[in-house]
């Protein structure tokens, strides 16, 4: 059979493979390597020249020349993503949108995403399947687009960086999203539109509204691939430059373009309120 995605059932694998490996399955680890030579685990019939992965809750068989062609290339390739600085927000354990660490403990989003939600009711769910309680929601007067969400517990994830430029237009981004459960993340390149797309996109939305601070990005002309939502990521150069506002509304023969809160109109309100937790 080829080796390259054959997924296995993790309580299989558990029960079977990991404990015969002598490989504790550590609660926190992102990746457990564990070799069929062992003794116990020839039962299962593996060949020598593959090894089992254990990639946070995926079980997928590589051969040892895969497995060792991806590290070659992740150990020298410099523009290797990191998307820990993703996360998703959580009102009463269900997942309502997403945001971005800017620092250990701060997180941004849309403030439609938490319109008129207590802090009491919001947890931030992180990489790895962490779940952290929220000490403050704040929203700032001069930005009333985004919502400032400080943790109790430092998150593990990698802060990104803001932008410093804003981007042009018709300049090169790219969308971020991810899955609810962070899992897996999905990318669009896009190009920065001018604002009357998405005035044609949202004109039926009489809860929508643009304003200056805010930038076009042109979504997918198929409106079952528009899966953007709130407080989605918008990179340039591994950068966040915006976050969404809205969420996508997508529709068929609609230019179907995003609203993103331009980002590097707030840096010195974000540099303040980061060195603020620092301090």
């Amino acid at each position: 059979m080829h080796s390259l995605v054959v997924c296995l059932l993790g309580l299989w694998l558990s029960r079977g493979w990991a404990s015969a490996s002598g490989i504790p399955n550590c609660k926190d680890c992102r990746m457990n390597v564990i070799y069929p030579t062992v003794a116990g685990a020839t039962r299962h019939h593996i060949p020598a020249n593959q090894q089992i992965v254990r990639v946070i809750n995926h079980y997928k068989r590589f051969s040892l020349e895969q497995l060792q062609r991806g590290a070659s290339r992740t150990k020298h390739d410099s523009q290797s993503e990191d998307y820990t600085f993703i996360v998703k927000i959580k009102v009463q354990n269900s997942v309502q949108c997403s945001g971005a660490l800017l620092a250990p403990r701060l997180v941004i989003s849309s403030s439609s995403c938490l319109s008129g939600v207590p802090s009491s009711q919001v947890q931030i769910l992180t990489s790895g399947g962490k779940t952290h309680t929220v000490a403050s929601i704040e929203w700032p007067r001069s930005c009333r687009e985004l919502k400032l969400i400080t943790l109790r517990t430092a998150a593990a994830g990698q802060p990104i960086d803001l932008c410093t430029q804003p981007p042009k237009m018709g300049g090169n981004a790219t969308m971020l999203m991810a899955s609810s459960d962070l899992s897996y993340f999905g990318l669009r390149h896009s190009q920065v539109v001018s604002n009357r797309e998405c005035k044609m996109t949202f004109l039926q939305d009489e809860t929508v509204y643009i304003t200056p601070n805010m930038l076009c990005l042109r979504n997918s002309q198929n409106p079952d691939k528009c899966v953007t939502e709130q407080g989605d990521a918008l990179l340039v150069d591994r950068r966040l430059c915006g976050l969404n506002v809205y969420g996508s509304r997508c529709r068929a023969n609609s230019p179907n373009a995003d609203l993103y809160i331009d980002l590097t109109k707030h840096q010195t309100l974000l540099t303040q309120f980061i060195q603020k937790l620092r301090d």
